[in-house]
């Protein structure tokens, strides 16, 4: 509070903590409640620029940017929709024992989608996220193309060192891995 800021921006996790928002409130610290993670569409996600050219008053220069990225990732989408070949794509890794994937109708699964790939885990008609075991990520997708996403694991022996059945995974055979 030192610091005097004009604003604080959070998600909406922060109206939950009542001291802290009280705190805000005394202080006269406005709160702008920025839930962006909650979009599933990307182009949804990159309009929140908007959101913040208006808090910073550059909303010309917000919108123009938002404009110059919708058009840019329609045309590459639009592009991509004419591929003949469609990767497979793997997302995610074990953290724990669980191995949580984005749901087909998640945000990750239509960037995937946009970008000309075909998702793994498509069929899974969902947003949220599902949670599965080792076993059941190599019976659906060890014959990935692509894998992206892996959570904390920076190269491939990190997975490897982690766990060794990783090197099943076409993708990782082939080094198609990307973080």
């Amino acid at each position: 509070y030192d610091l005097k800021p004009d604003v604080i921006v959070s998600s909406s996790a922060l109206l939950k903590q009542t001291a802290l928002m009280e705190r805000c409130q005394q202080a006269n610290i406005p709160i702008l409640v920025c839930d962006n993670y909650l979009e599933q569409d990307p182009l949804a996600r990159a309009e929140w620029i908007k959101v913040f050219g208006c808090v910073l008053g550059k909303t010309q220069a917000a919108n123009n940017l938002f404009d110059t990225v919708a058009f840019n990732y329609n045309a590459l989408k639009q592009q991509n929709q004419l591929l003949n070949i469609k990767p497979k794509v793997l997302t995610d890794a074990l953290y724990s024992d669980a191995w949580n994937v984005p749901g087909g109708k998640s945000y990750t699964a239509q960037l995937i989608e946009d970008a000309g790939g075909e998702y793994i885990f498509k069929g899974f008609n969902e947003r949220f996220s599902y949670a599965f075991n080792l076993e059941k990520v190599i019976t659906l997708a060890s014959d990935a193309d692509i894998w992206i996403n892996m959570n904390r694991y920076a190269n491939k022996q990190a997975l490897l060192e982690a766990d060794s059945r990783y090197q099943v995974f076409k993708a990782f055979q082939l080094g198609q891995m990307f973080n």
